[in-house]
């Protein structure tokens, strides 16, 4: 919201711009024990397209929804189910950090003037990988 509200002025003053911001695909694909989580990201949802509508016609504002994402952080926290994950992801693999500026990339261009108010799931087309946060998290 802070870094929004700063750069928005400026933005609206040059009557261009582009807001991307980070959410998850836990906002709209529950997962147990993440409730919290998935709830706050929901809210990014939810301020990604409200300001889209405050900012228009001169500001995009759009929010990318990672799915699993191979980090040093994550790689920690998934040890055993990498394989489950992978399985349920019909790109069987894990995404990079490269795919997710690829898509931020995308977003800030010119090539998506069109585009506003969207979330963009970045997740390799997976639906569901049961059990799978359940276990990352220690109740499986």
């Amino acid at each position: 919201f802070i870094c929004s509200k700063a750069v928005a002025k400026v933005m609206l003053e040059q009557k261009a711009g582009s807001i991307v911001n980070i959410s998850s695909r836990d906002s709209i694909i529950p997962s147990v024990g993440m409730i919290a989580y998935g709830a706050a990201k929901a809210g990014v949802n939810s301020f990604t397209r409200t300001l889209a509508w405050e900012l228009a016609p001169y500001v995009r504002v759009n929010a990318i929804l990672p799915g699993a994402v191979l980090t040093e952080r994550a790689i920690q926290m998934i040890g055993p189910v990498k394989d489950k994950i992978v399985a349920g992801t019909p790109m069987n693999r894990m995404g990079t950090p490269e795919d997710i500026a690829l898509a931020a990339l995308y977003l800030a261009s010119s090539a998506s003037d069109w585009v506003t108010g969207k979330m963009f799931e970045i997740d390799g087309g997976i639906e569901f990988v049961p059990l799978a946060t359940k276990e990352i998290i220690g109740q499986g």
